[in-house]
């Protein structure tokens, strides 16, 4: 019995591995072919190399693995508290998170594709220090939109600026739960942990309680340069 759940584990790791990568390279190509304009676009492509304006072109592939490079750091930082991992290791994961997400509703997945890269018992604590990532992203994306309604409504526009006020109360209201949240979320758990029954799943999200102010603030940090880069 020892022998066939090491061999299913075995086969989890690195039989999973080509098998992945064959569905995603499929699945990837099949949505480059479905482009409207196939052609042209390929043609704008090899226009863009080899004329005047190339230049911009390198300059915004230089800001693409920026961009990525940041998400990998704030992934590399979080998931040392289970594993440590090489920024290389972590930017593999972040890619290969993004590969997964492109053929999963809501980009679920993900966590999937970044959790492949963690040892196999931690990928639950792998995916809610993800979460956390995620939320550091969605906070900050949120605060600079509070800051473009702010500049919409010292602009008035007509008749969508009490719209923009409602909208703009609703999205401090959500901003100012998700701060309390980011920076509570050992507050939380332990609420959490009043609901029976919730021991299997808690097991999995302690991690959380356990990570300094100071990390998630350094968090927070490189998701506003990812923003400000993207």
């Amino acid at each position: 019995m020892f022998v066939k759940n090491k061999n299913i584990k075995l086969l989890l790791n690195y039989g999973l591995g080509p098998v992945l990568f064959v569905w995603l390279s499929w699945s990837i190509w099949q949505q480059v072919q479905n482009q409207p304009d196939l052609d042209g676009s390929f043609a704008k492509i090899k226009n863009s190399i080899g004329g005047d304006q190339s230049w911009k072109l390198f300059v915004c592939l230089f800001f693409v693995i920026v961009n990525w490079g940041l998400e990998a750091r704030k992934w590399q930082i979080l998931i040392r508290y289970i594993q440590p991992i090489s920024f290389l290791k972590a930017f593999k994961a972040t890619l290969a998170g993004l590969a997964f997400a492109m053929n999963t509703l809501n980009r679920i997945g993900e966590y999937g594709g970044r959790v492949v890269f963690v040892q196999h018992g931690l990928r639950w604590k792998a995916v809610s220090l993800t979460i956390i990532g995620s939320i550091s992203q969605l906070i900050i994306t949120l605060v600079f939109g509070i800051a473009g309604l702010f500049f919409v409504i010292n602009h008035p526009s007509g008749d969508y600026d009490l719209w923009i006020k409602v909208l703009l109360s609703g999205t401090v209201f959500v901003t100012t739960g998700l701060i309390f949240l980011y920076f509570r979320f050992g507050f939380m758990i332990k609420l959490l942990a009043r609901i029976p029954r919730t021991a299997r799943f808690l097991q999995h999200v302690n991690v959380i309680e356990n990570l300094p102010v100071r990390i998630l603030l350094r968090v927070l940090l490189l998701s506003g340069i990812r923003y400000i880069v993207f």
